[in-house]
């Protein structure tokens, strides 16, 4: 379900012919998902999303403190290794 919210997001911005999209750490707040795991989620989802869509050139993570930026940042470098 959440490899969806990311990928359906970068589907609506190429529908609305949005070239970037600006996403949070979905349901890692308040719904507790934990940040490693749904850092992977969305870097794999948003990725795959990103090359189905080719209108999107661009999609940034918006991320509220310095531990979810590192756990996005070690997803990427995981994920790109």
């Amino acid at each position: 379900m959440l490899a969806s919210c990311y990928i359906d997001a970068i589907a609506l911005a190429a529908k609305h012919d949005c070239h970037r999209v600006a996403l949070p750490a979905i349901s890692t707040g308040v719904y507790g998902y934990p940040i490693d795991l749904a850092a992977e989620v969305a870097i794999r989802a948003t990725s795959r999303a990103l090359s189905t869509h080719k209108s999107v050139q661009e999609a940034r993570f918006w991320l509220y403190d310095e531990t979810a930026y590192n756990a996005f940042s070690a997803a990427l470098t995981i994920l790109n290794d």
